[in-house]
C-alpha cells in the first residue's frame, strides 16, 4: 500500500491509497510553498495557538506528540469529509512541531464555517485545493482498474495515490517517459498526474 507521505515497496501489482485517510500526510509539493508555513484561512484558534508537544528524539530522530484536541477537530472533519463535505475535501497536512494543521479543501464558505464550529479553539490552516480527495480516489479506481490494459501496452504501473493538497494524483510506473505521454490520452487533463519512476517490489 502506498500512502503520500512514504512509498511502501509490495509485490508488482499496482498499489492504491484507497481508504481517506491517506489524505492526511503527504510528501508531493503543494501550490502555497512549505505546508509548515501559515498560509491560507485561519481559524480563530490561530489567534493564540496551543503549545505545540515537547520533541522527542529516538534514534536520531526528531519526533513530536500528537495534540489531543486537534486529533479531534480533525476527527470531526474526516467524519463530515466523507459523506457532508465529499465534494470539497482534499486533505491534511499536520505540522505537529507548530502545533496545528492544514486543511486543504475546494473553497467553501460553508464548509470553513463547519471546520471552524468543529476546531475547539485549535489552530487550523484552511487552502484552496484544486480538487477533493473523492475526485482523486475516483481517478486513482480508474488506473487502478487498468493495471492489465496499461501493461499490455508496455507500462508496467506499480502505484498511484491522491495528493494529499487536491492538486493531482502521482502514479509510479517504470516506463515514465512512455507513461507521461499516454495516460492523459486515456485520463484528460482536468486532473494532473504526476508520473513517478517506480521499481515495484524490490529484494533486499
Amino acid at each position: 500500500m502506498r500512502t503520500p507521505r512514504a512509498i511502501c515497496h509490495g509485490t508488482p501489482a499496482l498499489a492504491v491509497s484507497l481508504a481517506l485517510a491517506t489524505a492526511l500526510s503527504g510528501c508531493a509539493g503543494q501550490r502555497e510553498g512549505d505546508p509548515s508555513g501559515t498560509g491560507g484561512h485561519a481559524t480563530a484558534g490561530c489567534s493564540s495557538p496551543a503549545p505545540a508537544p515537547s520533541p522527542i528524539e529516538t534514534a536520531g530522530a526528531t519526533m513530536y506528540g500528537s495534540i489531543g484536541a486537534l486529533d479531534q477537530a480533525l476527527a470531526e472533519i474526516r467524519r463530515a469529509a466523507e459523506d457532508r463535505f465529499a465534494d470539497v475535501f482534499a486533505g491534511v497536512w499536520v505540522v505537529s512541531e507548530e502545533g496545528h494543521a492544514i486543511v486543504y479543501r475546494v473553497p467553501s464558505a460553508e464548509f470553513d464555517a463547519y471546520a471552524e464550529s468543529v476546531s475547539g479553539g485549535q489552530c487550523l490552516y484552511l487552502r484552496d485545493a484544486d480538487h477533493s480527495h473523492a475526485a482523486l480516489l475516483a481517478l486513482v479506481r480508474r488506473i487502478s482498474d487498468d493495471t492489465a490494459y496499461w501493461r499490455e501496452r508496455g507500462i508496467t504501473v506499480h502505484e498511484t495515490s491522491p495528493r494529499y493538497d487536491g492538486s493531482g494524483v502521482t502514479v509510479g510506473v517504470e516506463q515514465v517517459e512512455q507513461a507521461r505521454i499516454e495516460l492523459p490520452k486515456r485520463y484528460g487533463t482536468r486532473i494532473p498526474i504526476e508520473v513517478a519512476e517506480s521499481l515495484g517490489f524490490v529484494p533486499l
